[in-house]
């Protein structure tokens, strides 16, 4: 185990080789086990990726009017037209 003294200044911050992130927060001092970044690749995600990029495409053409008719429907639903537009878009085409 190891034992984490406090520097003349009275401040930790910084790594211990990698694995802990030491920072403050309200005069509070906070160690967490530092989080690992993945990028997985894998099939399905390549699907949703290329779902959505083809979701984003047909929403940027569009005529205004019919993003306004969105818009419109997605009123009171809590998300703006483009949001509510993209949800339809990717649920219709599971």
């Amino acid at each position: 185990m190891a034992i984490i003294e406090r520097d003349v200044t009275l401040r930790r911050y910084g790594s211990l080789g990698g694995a802990l992130v030491y920072s403050s927060y309200k005069s509070l001092d906070i160690v967490k086990v530092k989080g690992r970044y993945t990028y997985r690749n894998t099939p399905v995600q390549r699907a949703n990726r290329a779902r959505f990029a083809l979701a984003v495409k047909t929403w940027q053409g569009l005529s205004v009017i019919t993003q306004y008719l969105w818009r419109y429907l997605a009123y009171g639903k809590g998300m703006s037209g483009y949001e509510y537009y993209i949800k339809r878009f990717i649920l219709d085409r599971r």
